[in-house]
């Protein structure tokens, strides 16, 4: 998630070297997903890669660069990195992986039993609940954003859930429609690109964690919904029409070191 969000930081600096720092940091972002052996930060960062690369104009350069980047952090990773990942491909061989089948399982019935709001927040995982389905099996955590909701809020808290994760999506949809083909408004339109970015790699990294309430997440929903109402058609106008003696608070917030047509992620 942090990825794309540092790359909107490297976009709108003027600073050669804290452009040069903040791609260094993208890199060493990149080896830290690889190196935390996780194969659902690996799946989510792959995905926010070729989310980055649609979005290029230049895909034969950037598709490159990206091979080359992705290819340095892997030569970084030990052995045990490939033969953890190595499991992706024979997933009833992996105690771990089929823990967490257990775990989902678990919270869909717990979901049905106690329709139609699930039996509260953590309560699935709890050993008294887990083995009433489970008999004798260790008790774990959902892994996965949308089966701890299901479990914990049942199918009602689970459909507002999804809601969120639509609406929030349609926001940077609405913003960057809103300050296309405006120069004074391109920090905008490139911050909504990389959250839409960043939140397409919660969305899939975290269908391997339980992390359905994490903070970082439920900012960057909030984020868009100021910057879609700051970014109004009405407001706007209204800002225009003010006198030039006036606070004009968006003087202040378009002013960006990148101009000319909407950005991309290089």
């Amino acid at each position: 998630m942090a990825l794309p969000l540092v790359n909107y930081l490297r976009l709108h600096t003027k600073m050669r070297l804290l452009q040069l720092g903040l791609a260094a940091a993208m890199f060493l972002e990149v080896v830290m997903v690889l190196g935390s052996h996780s194969r659902g930060g690996a799946i989510a960062l792959g995905v926010v890669l070729f989310i980055f690369w649609l979005s290029t104009r230049n895909k034969v350069l950037y598709g490159v660069a990206a091979i080359a980047l992705v290819g340095v952090a892997l030569s970084l990773m030990p052995d045990s990195y490939w033969a953890r990942l190595n499991t992706i491909s024979n997933p009833g061989s992996d105690m771990s992986f089929m823990g967490r089948v257990n775990a989902w399982t678990v919270a869909l019935e717990v979901a049905s039993d106690r329709f139609p709001l699930g039996a509260g927040f953590a309560a699935p995982q709890l050993t008294q609940i887990f083995n009433q389905y489970l008999p004798g099996e260790i008790a774990r955590a959902a892994h996965s954003i949308y089966f701890q909701v299901l479990g914990e809020h049942g199918f009602i808290g689970l459909a507002l859930y999804l809601l969120i994760l639509v609406l929030a999506l349609r926001n940077t949809g609405v913003i960057m429609r809103q300050t296309r083909g405006r120069p004074e408004l391109l920090w905008a339109y490139d911050l909504a690109n990389m959250t839409r970015v960043a939140l397409i790699g919660f969305y899939t990294g975290g269908a391997a964690l339980s992390m359905a309430y994490f903070d970082g997440f439920l900012l960057l929903v909030a984020l868009l919904s100021a910057l879609r109402e700051l970014t109004m058609p009405e407001r706007l106008a209204g800002r225009a029409a003010m006198p030039r003696s006036a606070p004009a608070f968006a003087d202040d917030v378009s002013a960006t070191p990148r101009q000319g047509k909407p950005a991309i992620p290089g």
